[in-house]
């Protein structure tokens, strides 16, 4: 006791509630941050990392390599803290076309089904960009860059043409945060956003819109809007006769292994007698014998449709408004409905294309102006006005600036000194000319609703 009266003590008076708004408040929006929300590009900031890897560098070409060497990449191009273990996962789990229906990386070998999502070990695995991967690739020298240690990492968000974010199905959960999307077919994502830009109305402008799920391997079409969320169904038929159940399809988040021990457990209870599975290839077809079962004893009234859902789960609940998204500034955002999501990224995106304008009309006007140097000087080599051989720079220098011409022209290739290669310059001119006359005039809302049209036509085979 004397010891500790001695000791020299600092203390901090703090109440819990200080505490919870500034030190744990901060924790939890660093965490939303760094692993747990989507951004306005529909990743992670893990999943930011390892297709910023992917896009600059080891898959740019359309290469294909091991997973584990595309988790090393990623350490080493954008400084992941992390290890590689988890890179691992995120690599086959943004490959995944049963649960991102635009996958921007693609693996052609076992990586999990819907109803089996069991992956292969990584290291035999091999991974590419998918044909999804350009909705990400589009204006990347418009992305804000990052950098640490100053060495450039990540985009702080990759700019996509369309809301990826409402594509495909993900969640997270965080400290205080915690979100989840459903995947919404992606056609009609990209008609939302055309509609939208479209609409002459300043609010509400998609009011009347209504986007529904989409996941590839549901041959069903057993969803249904019910107080603000989207639920889906399994298909069965009963028959009370035989008191036996026929189950032809599942919810979209349920799968065989599982639902397979939830019908042992029941057997386990005497809740049924016996199930088997006559399911092959996309069919799917569980019997249910309930003729000695507690639960076929049960199967009377008018509620026997709901007791069936309710007893193997055929039900799956999916809230629409639980969407926390980081927005362009790193802040979270929450959106009641999927449609105030595509409200606010087609804004912010048609925002960028005032960007892309200025930068496709200052590339076009450099190229018209060297390539109008290029023919200038040719032309006066030709006519013997301007000569370079056997001169010394300084002399040559002297007649380039009365020409008002850049020295950088004598290194070009006398092969290229023709009156062949001025004519194809010229005629290069005029095309470019063209292209920057319908640049000028055409209005960044007909600039987006091209690239979104063009996606659109590349895509809708896929999601008809």
């Amino acid at each position: 006791m004397k010891d500790n009266q001695q000791r020299n003590i600092s203390t901090i008076d703090r109440t819990v509630t200080s505490f919870l708004e500034k030190e744990y408040k901060d924790y939890s929006i660093y965490v939303a941050a760094s692993r747990a929300l989507i951004g306005l590009d529909g990743l992670k900031r893990t999943g930011r990392k390892v297709l910023y890897s992917a896009i600059k560098g080891s898959l740019k070409n359309g290469e294909q390599r091991k997973v584990p060497n595309l988790a090393g990449d990623t350490l080493n191009l954008t400084l992941y803290p992390h290890g590689d273990v988890s890179l691992n996962s995120v690599c086959c789990n943004m490959a995944k076309e049963h649960i991102w229906n635009v996958n921007p990386l693609y693996i052609d070998s076992q990586n999990g089904t819907l109803r089996s999502d069991v992956s292969a070990s990584s290291r035999y695995l091999y991974v590419r960009l998918s044909k999804y991967a350009d909705i990400w690739k589009t204006d990347m020298e418009l992305c804000e860059k990052q950098f640490d240690e100053g060495q450039e990492i990540e985009y702080l968000q990759f700019l996509p043409i369309a809301c990826v974010g409402l594509m495909n199905r993900q969640q997270g959960i965080g400290v205080g945060y915690a979100f989840s999307t459903m995947s919404y077919n992606p056609i009609d994502v990209i008609d939302a956003s055309i509609a939208w830009l479209n609409s002459k109305k300043e609010e509400g402008k998609l009011d009347d819109f209504v986007l529904h799920p989409y996941i590839r391997g549901i041959k069903n079409k057993y969803w249904k809007y019910e107080d603000g969320h989207w639920v889906n169904y399994g298909d069965f038929t009963y028959n009370d006769k035989k008191k036996e159940i026929i189950i032809t399809e599942l919810p979209f988040d349920v799968e065989f292994a599982k639902f397979e021990k939830m019908l042992n457990k029941l057997i386990a209870n005497d809740e049924i007698k016996d199930w088997s599975n006559y399911s092959s290839g996309d069919t799917i077809e569980y019997r249910i014998d309930c003729k000695k079962g507690k639960f076929g004893a049960s199967l009377k009234g008018k509620n026997v449709k709901q007791k069936i859902e309710n007893k193997f789960k055929l039900r799956t609940v999916v809230p629409e408004d639980n969407l926390w998204v980081l927005d362009e500034n790193n802040k979270i955002h929450h959106f009641l409905k999927p449609t105030d999501f595509i409200d606010y990224f087609t804004n912010w995106r048609l925002s960028k294309y005032n960007d892309r304008k200025s930068r496709l009309v200052k590339i076009l006007e450099e190229k018209y102006k060297t390539n109008s140097e290029l023919v200038k000087f040719i032309e006066l080599v030709c006519k013997g006005k301007l000569k370079i051989r056997n001169r010394s720079k300084v002399d040559i220098k002297i007649d380039m600036d009365e020409y008002k011409l850049p020295m950088t022209l004598i290194n070009t290739p006398m092969s290229k000194v023709t009156i062949e290669e001025r004519d194809e310059l010229l005629k290069e001119n005029e095309a470019i000319k063209k292209e920057l006359e319908y640049i000028k005039k055409t209005t960044i809302k007909d600039m987006y609703i091209k690239d979104l049209e063009t996606l659109k036509a590349n895509i809708e085979k896929d999601f008809k």
